[in-house]
């Protein structure tokens, strides 16, 4: 699994920045890489941890396609978060078993992405010892320990862990 990702935004220009940890657990914000942009240092963007405002942006997620359910789509209040030029969703980006993918929403759309898989992204083993379903209907194939963020223009950054459960 690639490792949770930073997430950078300049406030000039807009620009979205993806440092990959590539497995490394950085134990202090000393440690993130410093990235700049518009001549200005930035910060990375926190995961929301306000319930209220968790609760108020909704993710869930359809792992779909394929013999091998090779795709998955990512919505945010079930993709009818308000898309206006002020509040909006801009883009949600998937951390996968071998990278990640960012998708780019643009006003006036609906809050999904749909993300489509390959190599072992798209069939990956099984972490538990018996599988509840009978691998033989077994419909998520192993996404589990995937996530999914989402960015809201006015409330900031959001995180969904693929569980199999949704």
């Amino acid at each position: 699994m690639t490792g949770e990702p930073l997430f950078y935004r300049c406030p000039d220009c807009g620009e979205i920045i993806v440092a990959n940890s590539r497995g490394r657990e950085y134990g202090s914000p000393e440690e993130y890489p410093k990235i700049s942009c518009c001549g200005e240092p930035l910060a990375p963007l926190e995961v929301c941890a306000d319930p209220r405002l968790c609760a108020e942006h909704p993710m869930n997620f359809v792992i779909f396609g394929g013999y091998e359910r090779n795709s998955a789509r990512i919505e945010v209040e079930g993709g009818f978060h308000p898309m206006d030029q002020d509040h909006r969703i801009e883009w949600i980006y998937m951390r996968t078993f071998q990278g990640g993918q960012l998708k780019i929403l643009p006003p006036g759309s609906r809050s999904f992405a749909n993300f489509s898989f390959a190599d072992h992204d798209a069939f990956v083993y099984c972490d538990r010892d018996i599988c509840r379903m009978g691998r033989e209907h077994c419909q998520f194939l192993c996404k589990r320990g995937m996530a999914a963020y989402a960015y809201c223009s006015q409330h900031g950054l959001f995180r969904m862990v693929l569980d199999g459960r949704g």
